[in-house]
Parts: C-alpha cells; sequence; structure tokens
C-alpha cells in the first residue's frame, strides 16, 4: 500500500500529494473550496469529515486513491444526507454520488461509474459543476436544461486534471 506524503499548497498542510493537486486544479478552474471544513456524525456513530467542501456549488468532494468498502459507506452516507459526493480517482477521473431522503424517511443514492462523471460550467450561472448518472442539475443555481455542459472549454469533461489543463497522470 503506497503511503501518503503530507503537502504544503497555499500554507494548507494536506494529508497527500493528490489531495494538494486537486486543490490546485480546483484553483486553476475558479472551483471555491474549503478544506476539511464540514463534519458529519451520522445515526449509526460513524464520523466522517470529507475532503473538500466547494459551497459556491453546495458539494463535498472526496479524494481516494483507493476506495475501500469502509469509505464507500460514508461516502453513501454523505451523500444521503448531503445530495452530491464527488470522489476523485489517482489519475483525475471522478464518481459522483447522487443521495436522496423522502418524507417517509427513506433514503438512498445512484452512482455514476468510474470515468463517467464529468465536470463542465452551468450554461445559467457559469459555474463549473459535477454531474452524472442522469443528474443535470446545477448544484449553484439548480437550473436545468437537459445538459450543463453547454461551455465546457476542454477536451475530456470526465477528467479533473485535464480540464484543469494538465496531463493525464500529472
Amino acid at each position: 500500500m503506497l503511503k501518503a506524503i503530507p503537502t504544503t499548497y497555499r500554507g494548507i498542510e494536506f494529508r497527500s500529494k493528490l489531495e494538494a493537486k486537486y486543490a490546485q486544479a480546483f484553483d486553476r478552474l475558479g472551483i471555491v473550496w474549503e478544506y476539511e471544513g464540514h463534519g458529519f456524525a451520522f445515526d449509526d456513530g460513524t464520523w466522517y469529515c470529507p475532503d473538500f467542501y466547494m459551497p459556491e456549488i453546495d458539494t463535498y468532494f472526496e479524494v481516494k486513491g483507493v476506495m475501500d468498502e469502509a469509505s464507500e459507506r460514508k461516502v453513501k452516507m454523505l451523500a444521503e444526507e448531503c445530495k452530491w459526493v464527488v470522489v476523485g480517482g489517482p489519475d483525475g477521473t471522478m464518481t459522483l454520488y447522487e443521495g436522496w431522503r423522502n418524507s417517509d424517511g427513506g433514503s438512498g443514492w445512484v452512482i455514476s461509474q468510474p470515468g463517467e462523471t464529468h465536470i463542465g460550467k452551468c450554461s445559467s450561472c457559469g459555474r463549473y459543476v459535477f454531474w452524472g448518472v442522469g443528474s443535470y442539475e446545477c448544484h449553484s443555481c439548480h437550473g436545468y436544461d437537459g445538459n450543463p455542459c453547454t461551455e465546457g472549454s476542454f477536451d475530456d469533461p470526465t477528467n479533473l486534471f485535464e480540464a484543469a489543463g494538465w496531463e493525464r497522470g500529472w
């Protein structure tokens, strides 16, 4: 198993180089983010603090070199609580977990396949948004036009690093 190497970027001590790389990519795209700013205590006693929160688009983003069963369970619980959680892999591909809760207490989630989560600019508000699994609602303005990526300026909208202008595997 690879060991995470703590890395400082913008005066913030990240737990790994990969987290710092994602922070740099968000900055290059102009996505406002907070690092480990929100923790969640779930009903079963589980505590979870996602890596990033993007307040302008109300989205949590978790960076995972390897997604194990315990980590995926936490991401799914967070998706049920907060609606959108994106997981970024070591190669820049993303997976969207979209959760829901209904009035009778039921909840659940749907997951895009790795590499099928996209990033693009909302045609209504101009902010970047992540989407997949048939979800086309902007997380910021909640606009819906069938496809928010009408202004994408990158070749592969399923890879965050390429969207930020880097080669895959940077």
